[in-house]
């Protein structure tokens, strides 16, 4: 299709800030009618969001999935990550999106420790500059990128930590 898919990924909970996703899509409807928003996950702000969403009059471009099991799947679909939290622990999602070659907005409440992520931009929660960016980037049309390579050198490689599990592990058996 050719619809610009936003998307995210998590605990659908106030910390996320789901709201302020669906806020911005209320304002980026404006803007463009092909732009569209998969949120993906579950909890105790779904509801709210899907009434925010129908009472904005946007439902329709929004789909919320619940929780699934085939995230990357679903990541597929996407064309720009989004992770507006307002408190966030590492942001692992992130670094999963970063994996499937997507562009990445962070909120500033998200570890700079990604900050090496290829395509990757943090904002402050300000709707405005969201909208601005997320416009910028609808526009510019980001091809996927291979981010392998960057994410092994920031240690982001399961073999890798595999192996070095199991180094820990022998150590501990030996000793």
């Amino acid at each position: 299709s050719n619809a610009y898919v936003i998307g995210t990924v998590g605990r659908m909970s106030k910390e996320k800030n789901h709201t302020f996703m669906v806020r911005l899509m209320g304002e980026l409807c404006k803007c463009d009618n092909s732009i569209m928003m998969i949120i993906v996950g579950d909890g105790d702000d779904r509801a709210k969001c899907i009434h925010l969403a129908q009472e904005m009059g946007i439902a329709h471009r929004i789909i919320f999935t619940g929780q699934r099991s085939d995230v990357n799947r679903v990541m597929c679909a996407f064309d720009l990550f989004l992770l507006p939290s307002l408190n966030e622990g590492l942001g692992i999602v992130a670094v999963e999106a970063s994996a499937s070659g997507l562009p990445v907005l962070l909120s500033e409440n998200v570890p700079e420790d990604l900050e090496f992520i290829p395509g990757s931009k943090y904002l402050p929660l300000k709707e405005d500059l969201w909208i601005s960016e997320i416009i910028s980037r609808f526009r510019y049309k980001e091809e996927r990128m291979d981010n392998t390579e960057v994410l092994r050198e920031h240690n982001y490689d399961i073999c890798e930590a595999v192996k070095t599990l199991e180094k820990v592990y022998c150590k501990e058996k030996k000793g």
